[in-house]
C-alpha cells in the first residue's frame, strides 16, 4: 500500500515544516484479497468499490498502480458522486506544474513546466520529460526521459535513454533500458527492451 506510507511521510513532512495540511486516513475501499497486509498498516477496509457513495466531507486518494484497473475504479466511484483529491508531495518543487485531477505526484525530480494528466502516479521516480498522459503510472527508481503517453505503465528501476517516447498503452517491465520509441499498445521488457507482446489495455 505504497500511497499510504505516502501520505504517512507528506504529513511528517507538513509537520516538520509546520504546514497546516495534513491527511487523516479512515480506510480504504477495494475488493477483498488485495495484495497487501492491512492489519499491519492498521486501516480498516471500509468497503467495496462496487456501488460506493460519496460521504459528506471526505475525499478519495487513488492507491491503484495497474492503469486499466485506474480508469474502471475512478468511472465507478465518479458515477458514485465520489470526489479524488490531486496529491503533490511538498517536496516536489517544480514549479510551473500542470496536474491534472486525482494524480499523485510523489517523484524525486521532475522537469519545471511538466504537464501530468489525470489520475496519473508517479512515485520516487526521476522525470525529465514534457508530459505524462491521463491514468499513466511510474514507478520507483525509474528514470524517465522521455514522453509517456495515456494508459501506460512504467515499472520501477526502467531508464528511457535520450528522449525516447512510451506511446500510449504501453508497458515497461521492471528493470528495462529503453533505447527506441515505444509504439502504442506494446509490452516491452529487458536490456535492451524489446517488445514480448500487445498490451491489453
Amino acid at each position: 500500500m505504497e500511497i499510504y506510507s505516502i501520505i504517512e511521510q507528506i504529513n511528517k513532512w507538513n509537520i516538520k515544516y509546520n504546514r497546516e495540511k495534513q491527511y487523516k486516513v479512515i480506510g480504504y475501499i477495494g475488493d477483498i484479497g488485495l495484495p497487501f497486509n492491512t492489519v499491519n498498516l492498521q486501516i480498516p477496509r471500509l468497503g467495496s468499490i462496487h456501488g460506493w457513495k460519496q460521504i459528506a466531507n471526505e475525499t478519495y486518494v487513488l492507491a491503484i498502480k495497474e492503469p486499466k484497473n485506474k480508469m474502471e475504479t475512478v468511472a465507478e466511484l465518479l458515477a458514485g458522486g465520489c470526489e479524488f483529491e490531486t496529491v503533490r508531495a511538498p517536496w516536489v518543487l517544480a514549479p510551473t506544474l500542470q496536474i491534472g485531477e486525482g494524480s499523485v505526484v510523489a517523484a524525486y525530480s521532475i522537469k519545471p513546466g511538466m504537464i501530468i494528466g489525470k489520475y496519473v502516479t508517479l512515485v520516487d521516480s526521476m522525470l525529465t520529460s514534457h508530459s505524462v498522459g491521463d491514468y499513466s503510472t511510474v514507478l520507483y527508481f525509474s528514470n524517465v526521459t522521455g514522453n509517456v503517453g495515456e494508459r501506460s505503465y512504467v515499472g520501477s528501476h526502467v531508464y528511457t535513454h535520450l528522449g525516447k517516447v512510451v506511446g500510449d498503452n504501453c508497458y515497461v517491465a521492471d528493470g528495462s533500458i529503453v533505447v527506441k520509441d515505444i509504439k502504442p499498445g506494446n509490452s516491452v521488457s529487458g536490456v535492451p527492451a524489446r517488445r514480448i507482446k500487445n498490451t491489453a489495455y
